[in-house]
């Protein structure tokens, strides 16, 4: 009996909210469209009748009301199909392994090895090391400016020095697998001019850096070794009679080291 005065009342007329805005209070229609629902449950349970037919339409009618004054009620949980929203994308690269794209972030690399200055009239081994700091503009190549020096014990206890310094771009082939190349200074110097005195003497211009190498770490990353060649585009002329003129150099270092 509850149940059928309720329904009449609501379907006999609006409350006094209802008359006096376009758009009453919020809770004024979820509470009006909470009774309708309520009266629906009870009545309608057995079977549809002209009630339930109205009660349906009243129901529809305050459904449509609150959405259009108030917005339809947002699902707080992100549909199981949608992206998450993440600063990071998924990445699909040669070698087939997903992976998130990180947020550009600084390239590292440190070496060390050995070297070997070649010329057409000479050639000297000794210790190299190498040094590179970027950043990563793609996940699988980083652009870095990079510098390496050759220091080879010379003629007459003299130290021979073959330095480059320029902007190599360098990105990962496969798995551990990267190459890399650029243009930039190097310079040719040698200490004592001449065999009497002391000082530095050389010459720099442009030269070539083409690098290539395997890193044994997670994503092309960690322990790594590489064989560097650096060519030199300039003849540098030492005033030393033993030395002299001899051509451009071209440098080559087998590394070991360690790279981010």
């Amino acid at each position: 009996m509850r149940a059928y005065l309720l329904a009449a009342a609501v379907l006999t007329g609006r409350n006094s909210a209802f008359a006096q805005a376009e758009c009453p209070t919020e809770s004024s229609l979820r509470a009006a469209l909470a009774h309708v629902e309520a009266a629906r449950a009870e009545l309608c349970g057995a079977g549809d009748s002209p009630e339930c037919d109205r009660l349906a339409a009243r129901a529809t009618e305050l459904t449509e009301n609150v959405d259009a004054c108030y917005g339809a009620p947002v699902d707080p949980a992100p549909h199981p199909l949608a992206p998450a929203s993440s600063p990071e994308s998924v990445v699909l690269p040669r070698d087939g392994q997903a992976r998130h794209e990180p947020e550009p972030r600084l390239a590292f690399e440190v070496q060390a090895g050995v070297g070997q200055i070649v010329a057409s009239m000479f050639s000297e081994p000794g210790g190299a090391i190498a040094i590179a700091v970027g950043a990563y503009v793609h996940p699988d190549a980083a652009l870095v400016l990079r510098g390496n020096a050759v220091f080879a014990a010379g003629i007459y206890q003299n130290v021979l020095v073959d330095s480059f310094v320029g902007a190599t771009l360098e990105y990962r082939i496969y798995s551990g697998l990267w190459a890399g190349g650029g243009v930039g200074y190097s310079r040719s110097s040698i200490t004592s001019c001449d065999r009497d005195g002391a000082g530095t003497c050389g010459t720099g211009g442009v030269a070539f850096d083409m690098h290539a190498g395997y890193s044994f770490g997670a994503g092309g990353r960690g322990f790594e070794m590489s064989l560097d060649v650096i060519p030199a585009l300039y003849d540098p002329v030492f005033s030393m009679s033993y030395y002299g003129s001899h051509g451009p150099t071209t440098v080559v270092e087998l590394m070991a080291g360690f790279r981010r």
